[in-house]
């Protein structure tokens, strides 16, 4: 009997969390880029929208505030994005490590409102190494776009800089990953 009254909230607990299964798929139109610059010049690479892994099953539980997701992974081809010229597409490609690591996985954990704003509560995996951020997100529910923009450093992820001429052209150490996502469920 005293086992079971030690149960009895976590029983309680669970039946009064419910959780819904939804079908997201992330619409051709939607955008990723990746934005440097280097001590010369900037750069932006374009994802192939249509090499993006666009439908998942994603759990949702509402708590008080937040939104607790299960199952929502993007996965990006490290090899599907274009600079516009061919060198600096190379060289994207030879720091993301794309032979090795084909894909970049970002998983949203969890998207929070906080005074009108949206969080969301990311992992981001690149070459193997995995880390946790907390990004703003803006969602237009009229036509279900999530906007964001993420600042990482490529030190963070092991990610080494192509040094050109002589290493008098360098990568500087933060890249931002701009996404535009258009959504269907």
């Amino acid at each position: 009997m005293k086992r079971f009254l030690k149960i009895l909230p976590l029983i309680l607990l669970i039946s009064f969390v419910s959780s819904d299964k939804t079908k997201v798929t992330i619409l051709n139109r939607s955008e990723v880029v990746i934005k440097g610059e280097s001590n010369v010049n900037c750069f932006e690479c374009l994802y192939d929208t249509k090499l993006m892994q666009n439908e998942m099953t994603v759990t949702h539980i509402k708590r008080e505030s937040k939104l607790v997701l299960d199952g929502a992974i993007i996965k990006i081809k490290s090899k599907g994005f274009d600079c516009g010229h061919k060198m600096i597409t190379s060289d994207l490609k030879k720091v993301l490590n794309s032979e090795v690591y084909p894909d970049i996985e970002i998983t949203i954990k969890e998207i929070v409102s906080q005074n009108n704003k949206l969080l969301a509560k990311t992992n981001i995996k690149i070459t193997g190494i995995e880390k946790n951020y907390n990004l703003p997100v803006n969602f237009d529910s009229s036509t279900n776009n999530v906007k964001g923009d993420l600042t990482i450093n490529i030190n963070d992820f092991d990610l080494k800089s192509p040094k050109k001429v002589l290493g008098l052209i360098k990568l500087k150490e933060t890249i931002t990953i701009h996404f535009n996502l258009f959504l269907e469920y």
